[in-house]
This record gives C-alpha cells, sequence and structure tokens, in this order.
C-alpha cells in the first residue's frame, strides 16, 4: 500500500507538465553548450539571457507573467517560520532577465513550496493561470534559443 497516492486532477497534471517542459529546457540548453561547467554541470541561464536578451519580445503569456508574478517563499529573519514576498527583480537587465526569474521561481515554489494558502493549490484558478503561462513561455524560449532538437525527444 503506497504511503501517497498521487492525486488525478487537471491542476496536478498541468504541474507536472510545466516540470517536465522545465526539465527539457535546461536539458537543452545544456545539450547546445549553455552549461556551467565543471564542477557543476547546471545550465547556465545568465548566458542563455545575455546571447538573446536582444532579439526577445514580450508575448501576451510573458506579459501576463510579469503583470501578475508568482511570489517567492522566504524564510522569516530570526524565525523558522515561511512567508511569501514579490519576486526581486530589481537586479533583471532585461526583460527576458525578468522572465526567466519567474520562471525559475514558478519551478522552485512547485519544487520546494508550500502548497497551502492562497498562494498555493488552494487558489487553483491562480496556480492554473501561471502554470498555463509558464508552458507557454518555455516553448518560446524553446523557439527563441533555437533548442527544438535537444527540447523535443527523439521518436
Amino acid at each position: 500500500m503506497a504511503m501517497f497516492e498521487l492525486p488525478n486532477d487537471p491542476a496536478t497534471q498541468l504541474a507536472f507538465d510545466f516540470f517536465y517542459r522545465f526539465a527539457r529546457l535546461e536539458y537543452a540548453l545544456k545539450a547546445s553548450g549553455f552549461v556551467k561547467g565543471r564542477p557543476d554541470a547546471a545550465p547556465n541561464w545568465g548566458r542563455f539571457v545575455v546571447k538573446h536578451a536582444d532579439a526577445y519580445k514580450v508575448t501576451g503569456a510573458a506579459a501576463e507573467l510579469m503583470t501578475e508574478p508568482p511570489l517567492a517563499q522566504v524564510v522569516i529573519e530570526g524565525t523558522n517560520d515561511m512567508a511569501w514576498k514579490p519576486v526581486d527583480l530589481s537586479k533583471c537587465r532585461s526583460e527576458l532577465a525578468m522572465v526567466v526569474r519567474l520562471l525559475k521561481t514558478m519551478r522552485n515554489n512547485l519544487f520546494h513550496g508550500g502548497k497551502k494558502g492562497p498562494e498555493g493549490w488552494s487558489q487553483p484558478l491562480r496556480m492554473t493561470q501561471l502554470l498555463n503561462c509558464g508552458v507557454v513561455v518555455i516553448e518560446e524560449l524553446v523557439i527563441l534559443g533555437d533548442l527544438k532538437a535537444d527540447y523535443e525527444l527523439p521518436g
């Protein structure tokens, strides 16, 4: 008997779709040379942003993501309690940098963040809106970076 049974609802399926696409995009970045290098084989989002920032055009999904961005989960200073705060975009030097930062925040929130309360699964319409925008933006970044060959699975 499993201790945890995966919910089979549209929001959960959409979250998995976002995760899958995000993971494929990170793989495609690395396969295309956007890799940090030894010993860390992480994707180099910074180099991707620098290379494509001038060519990037904000679309409807990206604009929606920027207008109504996800919040970031943080630890309240001096406590072990967590809270949600706006994502700090002040160091982003381009719209592409902002969009990438928001996508990475969404990924982090889904993977590490709390799922209860108004910022999480308790607000499925908001979660669905963010995830749908994220999926569209990921697909747009694949096209922007000409990453389709490494993003799509063979077959």
